[in-house]
């Protein structure tokens, strides 16, 4: 038997989350429900962000720029890069 749960969120959360579950193709409720029952499961609440800090940003787009990779070091094998580093 499902039962109605009532939560007081920020209406900008509520909102993203709404569009989010969207995106994913999944009613916000399944998502919700997926995330209580792993709560349950596991005991704990593991929190993580995805998005990524600025340098690896940088990074990541340096590595598809053309000109950057042409200047790029190459090695010819692990030892050769961990003699260069270290």
């Amino acid at each position: 038997m499902n039962t109605t749960l009532t939560i007081k969120l920020p209406k900008k959360l509520r909102d993203d989350a709404k569009k989010t579950a969207k995106k994913l193709g999944i009613p916000l409720t399944t998502a919700t429900t997926a995330l209580l029952r792993q709560f349950v499961l596991d005991q704990e609440i593991v929190l993580s962000a995805k998005r990524p800090k600025a340098a690896l940003l940088e990074s990541m787009k340096q590595l598809r720029d053309p000109v950057y990779l042409a200047k790029a070091t190459r090695y010819d094998s692990a030892g050769e890069l961990f003699s260069d580093v270290l």
